[in-house]
């Protein structure tokens, strides 16, 4: 049997006496450290109750007593209206330079548009003439030239030709007999019909289609009242008037449209009723035969389209 070594022995015994394995020690907790924690977390909770009662008592009653007070809003109101108008003023000084860059350009453009305008619209218009209806009239006397002391009168017959190249429409004749010595301007005379013939007035319901190449006569009675004839005559300077004498002239209008032009077209006519001799007809030898009588174109206005 071998012997165990024994070097070990005073170390092991030292171990049983101390009562076991050695354990190490840990030291007590340090209360600074506690303490300063307390007192950091203590100066935060006073300085929030602070800072809240600054804004309770401080900042809250200046906003009551500011939201409160009118001035404020009216100075409120003010400065958003100052604002607003600076800058609506802004926009519209750039608005209005860009409308006076564009004013400037198209200025510049009018000339040469309105001469383009004017060459398209005469262009147009001598396409409608080459295309467009043209009436001519010729009138004949048809029954005596008569005066019963009341009224001078007689009739006519208006033949109408269509020469041009599109049916005449709405076609209407408005004549009249007229005071006219030889000298009298008859164009006012000449308007007045021209205008009458536009409307209803002129020969009332009687209005008719007239194509090209074709032809119609229409038979039409006129007079005058004695007294204007007397009226005219005394106008006249003492020893110039001849009361016995009837000088007339037929005046008037024959008025007509077509499809493609919204305006009426006429074709006027103003005759002196005369004579064969080129005298003026008299009452003292009324009844005149019409084949004594001729239609004599009047010096001042006349015979012309439109």
């Amino acid at each position: 049997m071998v012997d165990q070594p024994h070097g070990n022995s005073d170390e092991q015994n030292a171990r049983d006496e101390r009562g076991g394995p050695e354990v190490p020690t840990r030291s007590a907790p340090d209360h600074r450290d506690a303490e300063q924690a307390a007192k950091e977390k203590q100066n935060s909770e006073r300085e929030i109750h602070k800072r809240f009662t600054w804004l309770r008592e401080g900042v809250w009653p200046w906003v009551i007593r500011t939201a409160s007070n009118s001035n404020v809003w009216t100075a409120l109101a003010t400065v958003v209206i100052a604002i607003s108008t600076i800058v609506y003023t802004h926009y519209a000084i750039k608005q209005w330079t860009a409308m006076n860059k564009t004013l400037g350009e198209i200025q510049k453009q009018t000339p040469e548009v309105q001469k383009q305008a004017a060459a398209a619209q005469s262009q147009w218009e001598v396409m409608q003439d080459a295309d467009r209806p043209w009436i001519d009239v010729d009138i004949a006397i048809t029954s005596p030239l008569a005066f019963d002391g009341k009224a001078a009168g007689t009739a006519f017959t208006f033949t109408l030709s269509n020469i041009g190249l599109s049916p005449a429409q709405n076609i209407s004749i408005n004549p009249r007999l007229t005071f006219a010595t030889l000298g009298d301007d008859l164009r006012k005379v000449q308007k007045q019909a021209c205008d009458d013939a536009k409307s209803a007035y002129g020969m009332g319901s009687l209005r008719y289609i007239l194509f090209q190449g074709q032809h119609y006569t229409q038979a039409v009675g006129l007079d005058i009242p004695a007294k204007e004839i007397d009226s005219h005559w005394g106008k006249m300077p003492p020893g110039a008037a001849v009361p016995d004498l009837i000088p007339l002239a037929l005046v008037g209008c024959v008025d007509y449209t077509y499809q493609s032009s919204g305006h009426h077209h006429q074709t006027a006519f103003a005759f002196d009723l005369a004579m064969k001799d080129g005298g003026i007809p008299s009452k003292s030898n009324a009844p005149i035969s019409p084949t004594d009588l001729i239609l004599r174109a009047h010096p001042v206005s006349g015979h012309y389209p439109n």
